[in-house]
């Protein structure tokens, strides 16, 4: 033992250091080890559950197009019944008079076609007021801060010149 004490070594040093480093390591274990360890998982939390309404926010993108698609092959449809109505009726009509009946056809296909682009006009404003609105949504989701009304609208300004 005393070959320890010349190279400067002291049992009660030694057994002072060790509870010093205890304490450190329980003070570090409580107030910073378990804070930062709450705080990664807090994080981890929120980026899942960003993608995760990313992932919603696409796939409702996804059933927008579809619905779109859908939308414009009915209006397509009705303009077929519209017009095939009114060979239909130009036929009906030619065989009574001919003058009345090319008059009558020309402004009942008239007003089909500006039904039809009426119908298309107020659907494709509603998509597109839908699909800016998703889009905003999904960026203040991603972002994961609240748009300010400039940011909103310079966002949704820019979502219109990319969908046009």
């Amino acid at each position: 033992m005393g070959f320890l004490k010349d190279f400067g070594f002291e049992p009660i040093l030694l057994i002072a250091q060790i509870v010093n480093f205890v304490i450190l390591l329980l003070l570090l274990k409580r107030f910073l080890y378990k804070p930062v360890l709450g705080m990664l998982e807090k994080r981890r939390n929120q980026i899942a559950e960003g993608l995760k309404n990313a992932q919603e926010m696409e796939k409702k993108l996804a059933e927008t197009k579809i619905e779109q698609e859908r939308i414009l092959s009915e209006a397509g449809k009705k303009a077929q019944a519209y017009i095939e109505e009114a060979k239909s009726a130009a036929e009906d009509f030619r065989v009574r008079s001919a003058a009345e009946t090319k008059a009558q056809v020309e402004a009942m296909l008239h007003k089909a076609k500006e039904a039809i682009e009426m119908e298309r006009g107020k659907m494709r404003a509603e998509l597109r007021e839908e699909l800016v609105d998703l889009v905003v949504k999904m960026t203040s989701k991603v972002a994961g801060k609240t748009l300010t009304d400039q940011d909103h609208s310079r966002l949704s300004q820019a979502v219109l010149k990319e969908i046009k």
